[in-house]
């Protein structure tokens, strides 16, 4: 089986089936970088990052990245990298990487145990 990497800008844990474990922890850039760049590797890559500023975010990181706008699955194996804001913008504002600086963000490694 090929497991996955998924990039994200969303903590979000969509699966299939009834029940799934999933480990969330925060980490910082450089163990973001080093998680990509182990998964380059080994497994496919996918950006599900829907918001270009998110994904000149993950390039200041050193993680390449374009937005893609998808519906992703997790499958028992597969991990996402999340990039989150510290606070919800406005009602339906979109914004700017400069903006996301300002309000900050965390990053979070995902893993679908089972």
């Amino acid at each position: 089986m090929t497991y996955r990497l998924f990039l994200l800008n969303a903590l979000i844990t969509p699966y299939e089936g009834r029940e799934a474990l999933f480990k969330v922890e925060r980490i910082t850039p450089e163990k973001a970088k080093e998680i990509y760049q182990d998964a380059e590797k080994w497994c496919e890559i996918i950006s599900a990052v829907g918001h270009e500023a998110t994904a000149k975010a993950f390039k200041l990181i050193g993680i390449p990245c374009n937005p893609n706008r998808i519906q992703i699955t997790f499958y028992p194996g597969d991990r996402a990298i999340a990039l989150t804001l510290k606070r919800r913008p406005p009602e339906g504002k979109t914004l700017t990487l400069e903006e996301m600086q300002l309000i900050g963000y965390d990053l979070h490694l995902i893993h679908r145990i089972w």
